[in-house]
C-alpha cells in the first residue's frame, strides 16, 4: 500500500464518479441508510463520529480518514 492517498468525500449517493484506483478513493458520509450504496468506504463504520453527523456534515468522514487510515501523507 502507498503511504499517501486522496480522498474524495461524497453525501449522497448521486451519479458522482468513482475514484478507485491506487492512490484516490471514494468515501461516503452518512449515517447507514443513505443512499451510495456503490461505495467501498463508508464513515458510519469502525471508529466514528456519526451521531454528529447533522451538525459536521462531511467532516464526520474527514475524523473517519484521520482515525482509519493508515497513510503518511493524505488530502
Amino acid at each position: 500500500m502507498s503511504n499517501c492517498g486522496v480522498y474524495v468525500i461524497h453525501h449522497g449517493g448521486e451519479n458522482y464518479p468513482e475514484f478507485e484506483n491506487n492512490c484516490v478513493f471514494s468515501i461516503l458520509s452518512g449515517p447507514e441508510g443513505r443512499y451510495g450504496f456503490r461505495f467501498n468506504l463508508r464513515d458510519d463504520t469502525k471508529d466514528n463520529i456519526i451521531e454528529k453527523h447533522d451538525l459536521y456534515s462531511e467532516f464526520t468522514g474527514v475524523y473517519w480518514i484521520w482515525k482509519i487510515v493508515p497513510m503518511t501523507f493524505m488530502g
